[in-house]
Order: C-alpha cells, then structure tokens, then sequence
C-alpha cells in the first residue's frame, strides 16, 4: 500500500498490467476534464457573443422604429379616452379614432393658432443726386506757378463765354485788378493766337513767348463786347500768382 499514482494507492501484489489499466483510466478521466473545460468555455463565448448580436440587433430596430415615427408624425398628438372604451388619437398630421373596437380615419386637422404677419421691409430713403456746381463761364490759367526769367516759356489756357475776334489775352503785376487796367506792359495776345490774328475762339492754349522781367504776376482775360478799345480795360477773369524768377524754382 506505500506506492501512490495520481493520490491512489496502489498494492504492491497488483499486475503490471492492471497498473497500465489504472494508468490509461486516470489519464482518460483528466483528458475527459480538459475537454469539458475547454467545452464549457467555447459556450460562454458563443453565448455572449449571441447576447451582443441580439442587442446590437434589438438597437438597430429601435432606431429605424423611432425615425418612422417622426416621418409619420408631423406634430404633437393627444390621446382622450372614456371609461366605456370609445378614444381617440388625433396628430397635427391627421390620426384615427376608435369607436367601438372599430377605427374610422380622421380628415388632416386644419392649422391652429392666429397667423403671424410678417411685417414689409422699410425702403431705404433715397439719396438726392447731388449734381456739380457749374464751372465758370469764363477763366484763365497759367501752366506753371515759376518760370525762370529768359529761359522758360510763358503758357495760358483759357475759356471766354460768347466769344468775339477781339478777345485778348494779358499778363499783368500780381493785384493789378480787374478794371481800369492801362495799356499792359509785358506780353499780350488775340485769343486766337498771336496779335495780328482775327477769329473768335471760346478755349484754347497760348504761347506768350520766354518770361522778361521778373516778379509775381497773374494772367487776365479780356472781352471785347461792349465795344471800346481802351485803356481803360476791365477784365473779365484772371489766372493764380505766379513767379518769373532769375534764380532757381523751387
């Protein structure tokens, strides 16, 4: 009886062939546990992995149920019951009514509640177009504020309202006015383009030849309507200061 296996005792009078039985039977009965366990996990796998499908499944259907049902109702319902089994479920959408056991369909239920009235938009104010002050009829300028003395040539652009043959031009000392103006001492011109000339023009440029003597000066336009020659003359617009240097223009 000393000689264990497996926590069983063995007789030492046993045959070597009952001991290979015991042996072959102890080894059967520990494959036969590794099996049934090994069975019995693999079920618990698949059971839950079952469990997962059906609730992964039972979310799905949820979901679809809940989005048909907004579909199929646009608004709130309300549900009135009475004790002697008549009710009715009516939605904004329309609804059925159950008389009896029986269901009789509901005609769409028309818009409650007092409409809005959506307000008209203000016009904007319009704006008055502003429109340009007219320029002067008549008006005279030089095309430069310097000049340097026997170098640079003296130029005038002007325009005269109603224009005659004898419209001139003139450069005057700076405040010389405009009117009783003498006979002018620096350069003059017809409006036409020299002194000898003869013909009405209304705009137009002038060469006044190289500036003389220096000083600040201005240019004078003058009309012939009303007739005399002069002196004295009156002027009927005159040109910015400007300078007729023998240094340097700044």
């Amino acid at each position: 009886m000393e000689p264990r296996f497996f926590g069983m005792f063995v007789n030492e009078d046993d045959t070597k062939s009952t001991l290979q039985r015991r042996r072959r039977r102890i080894l059967m009965m520990f494959l036969a546990w590794v099996v049934l366990v090994i069975f019995i996990i693999g079920l618990s796998v698949g059971v839950s992995k079952k469990h997962k499908r059906e609730a992964q499944a039972a979310s799905a259907s949820a979901a679809t149920g809940f989005t048909s049902s907004a579909s199929n109702n646009t608004g709130s319902g309300t549900a009135i019951g009475s004790g002697s089994g008549t009710g009715s479920t009516m939605g904004a959408g329309g609804g059925n009514t159950a008389v009896g056991g029986q269901t009789t369909s509901l005609p769409v239920s028309a818009p409650t509640g007092t409409p809005v009235a959506t307000p008209a938009a203000t016009p904007a104010p319009s704006v008055a177009k502003l429109t340009a002050a007219p320029t002067a009829c008549d008006s005279i300028s030089a095309n430069s504020t310097c000049y340097k003395s026997f170098q640079d040539e003296l130029t005038v652009s002007f325009n005269i309202c109603n224009s005659t043959s004898q419209d001139w031009v003139a450069i005057y000392p700076q405040g010389s006015g405009m009117n009783n103006m003498a006979y002018p001492r620096l350069q003059w011109s017809y409006t036409c383009g020299n002194q000898t000339c003869n013909g009405a023009v209304e705009s137009g440029t002038i060469g006044m030849g190289v500036a003389t003597a220096p000083g600040m000066f201005q240019a004078y336009l003058f009309s012939n309507i009303g007739g005399g020659k002069g002196p004295p003359y009156s002027a009927v617009a005159a040109s910015a200061p400007f300078q007729i240097t023998t240094g340097s223009c700044n």
